[in-house]
């Protein structure tokens, strides 16, 4: 082969180098954010196809191609980072990425949150029967009926005179599920505006405020209404059943519902991944770049009081 092939060959293989690097850091930043396992498997795949590749154009004398060797650096020391996290925070997934406004004013979208593997603190209540969930049944000033979620997320997506009436007096309305009555009132924002929201919740003859609440917790998006694996919201307070089964109810700071009238449920005690321990604000500085759309509702205020 001449020189000029030689050329032409390698400035091809550049080409698939780069893309696989590409599609491999990309992949595990997708991971490190979502903690997809398929984006795991794809930048694994793409990492190991391209040393495959280095490996076969080192032995055919094309040598290293040193553009894609920093590549190749930073992305291991990527893994050895996360390694090293897991290992002195005890836990299997310690880095977790804020993408949405939900906590703010204490955590800003995209601040980074490091969380231990140990049970977090919050208020404990305890009731004489097994937990069960259920519809909401819901009080108010025309009588009693039955609806999925909570009277928030029914009014979010019907209109109606009874939702009208929620709006401009939300304190009228009440609503039970399980062992759990909700509360609700008008809330204040930041910017001047206010809504319903969920005020306190009764339980085990103790009240909660709503204002109030324990240590902030991540753990799966299920729970939450969502999905994704690592929410991070308030831990607000806990239940322990008669079974002796515990369970956690969690909230937004920044949310007017607590996660089980969001179309969420209960959080067992077991499913949740840790309690967060660290917040990295300096690399929430990204989400400065973030436009106030739908998509990223309530970044531009925040519940006051």
């Amino acid at each position: 082969m001449s020189a000029m092939d030689k050329k032409h060959v390698k400035s091809a293989i550049s080409y698939v180098l780069k893309a696989a690097y590409f599609a491999a850091i990309l992949s595990l930043v997708v991971f490190f954010f979502w903690k997809s396992p398929a984006a795991f498997a794809i930048s694994a795949a793409s990492f190991f196809c391209a040393l495959i590749i280095e490996a076969l154009l080192f032995a055919f004398g094309f040598g290293l191609f040193s553009e894609t060797k920093p590549v190749l650096v930073a992305a291991v020391a990527a893994f050895a980072f996360i390694g090293i996290l897991s290992v002195v925070l005890s836990s299997h997934s310690p880095l977790h990425f804020i993408s949405s406004c939900s906590m703010l004013p204490a955590y800003s979208q995209g601040d980074a949150v490091l969380a231990l593997n140990e049970p977090p603190n919050a208020p404990m209540v305890k009731i004489g029967s097994a937990y069960q969930d259920g519809k909401a049944e819901v009080h108010g000033p025309n009588g009693t009926f039955f609806v999925d979620g909570s009277l928030y997320s029914y009014c979010s997506r019907n209109g109606s005179e009874l939702c009208n009436q929620f709006i401009k007096s939300p304190s009228s309305f009440y609503e039970i599920r399980g062992p759990v009555l909700f509360q609700y009132g008008l809330c204040a924002r930041s910017d001047g505006t206010s809504g319903p929201c969920t005020v306190s919740a009764i339980v085990g003859g103790a009240t909660m405020l709503a204002s109030q609440g324990g240590d902030v917790v991540v753990f799966p998006g299920e729970y939450a209404g969502g999905n994704g694996f690592g929410i991070v919201h308030r831990l607000m307070f806990a239940i322990n059943d008669s079974k002796g089964d515990v369970y956690y109810f969690t909230k937004g700071d920044n949310n007017p519902v607590y996660d089980a009238q969001a179309g969420g449920r209960a959080l067992p005690a077991g499913s949740a991944v840790g309690r967060v321990a660290l917040r990295l604000p300096f690399l929430g500085s990204l989400s400065k770049n973030y436009n106030n759309s739908l998509a990223n509702a309530g970044c531009g205020s925040h519940y006051v009081g």
